[in-house]
């Protein structure tokens, strides 16, 4: 057994039931050439005292040995290290990162409680590494002690050198830092204490405590400024770093980061090329550095800052110096343009009116392009003073922030600045204060979003409200609960759920209630609970003047004034950062039946779908997946599931009721060449056949693991759906590239899955002209071009064909009034193209 099986059986397993066994089963066969070897040894020496040619294993070199041991034990080290370093930046991930990165780490355990589940992974993989370290050490001094050599111990030499050895791991460093950061919070409980750490002595270290006493220590200076790391980098080869130190070794720029050093470029202190591309940010490290030595944290932080904007200043000043000749006669070009046009209350971007300025109309462009300006000093020493240490200028936490994680769509600029505002008052201020020197200001929460609503193409200020997520009031009889924007849907249901109540959207997972309220999301169970529209009560908002807004009471239903809370709901930040939401809540089904069937063809699929909504049946869900999808499934689940269009519907109520549902459905789809009708109502089958679905997205990437994709989200009334759906199946399946169709199909929604080359520009053009071709024909139907996705940078150029010009010049106008400096999430929404 490899450690690869056997550690994933551990995972997966009873943890206590397979530690003995995880210690011994890799080394068994290594054990038994050692025995095999012993014997020859006492063989060999019976036969040197009787006189007899020597033609046996010598106790320095055994070539048996050498063959077999070293080569194999060489294997599973590298094996070890490479599951051990794989699991540590999961969990790592899983305690830094939010939205859906969070959730698709952990998409199996996705409803355990957050905090434990951390807990529990950090303690197995240190007692992996320790069980696995003991081993290696037992077996190289058993091999020592049988040869009377000492080639186990120069093995261990050469593990390091090969960067397999698990105890010299940087991994190992940052998962010390995860139970040492745990610990302040008193997390800790379940953890034992193999670490600890003295961040005060002349030499700061991390140690690590393995069993028989056996102590490791850690050393967090760096080489070569020989003080305690800041901004912690741990090369390939396994030395730590400031960064500032590094890209001054490897000859790069601070802002250019250690990617950028040349592959010749060695490390300071064993001179191994190559070994700045693969750096590992130390971002547990630098946590714990942060907590524990807040001015020294600062006082470097200052610095770096200083080296970065001189450094910068040093770059472009060479840049405009080779530059200026053609700047100047773009500059005269420039106004001569504005001199003829003068498009005024347009954003900037709106001065090239040409039909193929990004997000106008025929806008083929998917880099979002923007004016940038340097955040002014004052305004970041304003927000130092709000958010105080919840504000960060690192350039790989812009970087994160300013690149959607799951969307083609990118931005010339990044964020300059991110703040996690804890409180509505500090959100407050801090569009206040960017309104005042009017920097624009980008909302951000679960980034699950996939049209481009969280680019900052001007840079600005990144409002991070993740650290938001708490429950402020839950009211039972009422059935509605008041939340901050931050938490999750999946983390609120996890809450209501031992009220026997829970929030009815399920869009990506990973999302949170602010987004879902700016995008104006649904998910599969609209189709019976309706969109977010229909399940918000009110919102707070901070408008950019920095004036909270309440758009309504508690009540169920009020006629009192404008319908702020909708106006509100769907305007993805741009005008306004929504700091409080009213929920409306149902209460969980006593009883639900998941049911799934094929058909011969995807139209007649669809045509169930419609027959099954017009019969009058309250359906739950009712999801159509094609035959490219269920192979995706097959492929990334190793199921055997038919290949072949197929429909999955819930039905809830009451025991009777929903078994008469289905048997109603189960004859309707015996009328459309249905078949293989088959239901669940265990509740783990049922969360089998919906992780079928939930994972969809997953599932093709298992197909092109190394591609991007764009996800359509057309809807049409649904007496279209059936045609819609056949018209497009016919170009997709012409298509060269992979592309598969889900659709909410009680609703009219449906997606299309278009995976393609990202660096392959034939293919990007080729997944835009069939996106063009859905929208397009969706529009013909009275469709939209956005069922629930929102639209961004994306979307905008379809606005036009679908609302008409006067309906853009009055969003215009409200965003004109209530933004007048146009700071919120400029470029998204409205299409520059649009003046008044």
């Amino acid at each position: 057994m490899k450690f690869g099986e056997t550690f994933m059986e551990y995972l997966q397993g009873g943890r206590e039931s397979f530690l003995v066994k995880c210690s011994h089963v890799e080394y068994n066969r290594l054990k038994e050439v050692l025995k095999s070897c012993r014997t020859c040894r006492a063989l060999k020496d019976s036969r040197n005292s009787s006189g007899q040619e020597d033609n046996f294993c010598q106790c320095e070199s055994c070539p048996l040995c050498d063959q077999v041991f070293f080569s194999e034990l060489l294997k599973e080290a590298s094996d070890i290290s490479g599951f051990f370093s794989s699991r540590v930046r999961h969990l790592l991930h899983l305690h830094i990162a939010t939205g859906l990165q969070r959730y698709f780490l952990r998409l199996c355990q996705c409803f355990t409680n957050n905090q434990q589940a951390l807990v529990q992974e950090g303690r197995m993989l240190i007692e992996y590494a320790t069980m696995n370290a003991t081993a290696m050490r037992k077996i190289l001094k058993k091999y020592d002690k049988v040869h009377g050599s000492v080639n186990g111990r120069n093995f261990k030499s050469k593990i390091l050198a090969e960067h397999t050895e698990i105890l010299q791991s940087p991994w190992l460093i940052e998962l010390g830092a995860f139970y040492l950061n745990f610990n302040e919070s008193g997390e800790s409980d379940e953890l034992f204490s193999p670490f600890s750490c003295d961040l005060n002595a002349r030499e700061p270290v991390i140690t690590f405590m393995l069993p028989d006493s056996v102590k490791l220590e850690y050393s967090l200076t760096c080489a070569i400024c020989l003080d305690l790391v800041f901004n912690p980098y741990a090369l390939s080869c396994g030395h730590l770093f400031c960064k500032s130190c590094a890209c001054s070794a490897a000859s790069v720029m601070l802002f250019q980061g250690l990617k950028a050093a040349s592959p010749e470029s060695k490390c300071p202190v064993c001179r191994e090329a190559g070994v700045y591309a693969t750096a590992l940010h130390m971002l547990e490290l630098d946590m714990l550095l942060k907590k524990r030595c807040k001015a020294y944290w600062k006082e470097r932080l200052i610095a770096e800052r200083a080296d970065m904007v001189k450094q910068s200043k040093v770059f472009w000043d060479l840049q405009t110096n080779s530059v200026l000749p053609m700047a100047l006669a773009i500059s005269a070009g420039s106004f001569a343009l504005y001199a003829q046009n003068n498009p005024s209350l347009c954003d900037p971007s709106g001065l090239d009116l040409r039909d193929g300025s990004f997000g106008g109309k025929g806008s083929t462009d998917y880099v979002v392009k923007g004016s940038h300006k340097d955040v002014p000093q004052e305004l970041i020493d304003e927000l130092k003073l709000i958010c105080q240490d919840n504000m960060t200028m690192d350039n790989d936490e812009r970087y994160f922030h300013g690149t959607p994680q799951n969307s083609f769509h990118k931005a010339v600029n990044i964020p300059d600045v991110v703040v996690f505002p804890r409180s509505e008052e500090e959100v407050s201020k801090i569009v206040k204060s960017c309104n005042k020197h009017k920097v624009p200001i980008v909302p951000y929460g679960g980034a699950t979003s996939i049209e481009g609503h969280t680019l900052s193409p001007n840079g600005g200020v990144c409002i991070d409200m993740t650290l938001m997520k708490s429950v402020k009031s839950l009211h039972i009889e009422d059935m509605d609960v008041v939340v901050e924007p931050g938490i999750g849907w999946m983390e609120l249901n996890e809450y209501l759920e031992p009220y026997g109540l829970f929030f009815p959207l399920d869009p990506g997972p990973g999302a949170t209630i602010g987004g879902m309220c700016a995008t104006r999301c649904s998910g599969s169970l609209a189709v019976r609970y309706g969109t977010m529209r229909d399940n918000v009560i009110n919102l707070k908002v901070v408008l950019a003047s920095g004036d909270v807004v309440k758009t309504g009471s508690r009540a169920r239903k009020s006629a009192a004034g404008y319908d702020l809370t909708r106006l509100m709901i769907g305007s993805e930040g741009t005008l306004g950062v929504i700091t409080e939401v009213a929920l409306r809540l149902q209460k969980i089904p006593q009883h639900s039946v998941v049911a799934m069937c094929n058909f011969p063809t995807i139209k007649d699929a669809a045509d169930v779908a419609i027959a099954t909504m017009l019969s009058g049946i309250q359906v739950s869900r009712v999801e159509l997946l094609d035959e490219v999808q269920m192979k995706a499934v097959n492929l990334a689940n190793g199921k055997n599931l038919p290949e072949v269009p197929t429909l999955m519907f819930e039905f809830v109520g009451t025991e009777a009721y929903s078994r008469e549902q289905t048997q109603i459905v189960q004859k309707i789809v015996s009328e459309h060449n249905g078949s293989d009708f088959v239901f669940a109502e265990d509740p783990e089958a049922k969360k089998e056949l919906w992780k079928i679905r939930k994972e969809a997205l997953w599932a093709c990437f298992a197909m092109e693991p190394s591609f991007e994709a764009m996800i359509t989200d057309v809807c049409v009334p649904l007496s279209h759906l059936a045609e819609l759906i056949s018209r497009s199946k016919q170009e997709l399946d012409a298509s060269p590239l992979v592309c598969t169709v889900i659709a909410h199909a009680g609703d009219g929604n449906f997606h299309t899955i278009i995976l393609f080359d990202p660096n392959q520009e034939e293919q990007r053009r080729e997944a835009e002209r069939l996106n063009h071709l859905m929208v397009h024909s969706a529009l013909s139907m009275e469709g939209t071009c956005t069922g629930e996705h929102g639209v961004g940078t994306g979307k905008m150029k379809y606005l036009e064909e679908e609302l008409g010009i006067e309906a853009l010049v009055t969003m215009k106008r409200i965003k004109a009034a209530l933004d007048p400096n146009n700071i919120m999430n400029p470029g998204k929404l409205i299409p520059p193209h649009v003046c008044f």
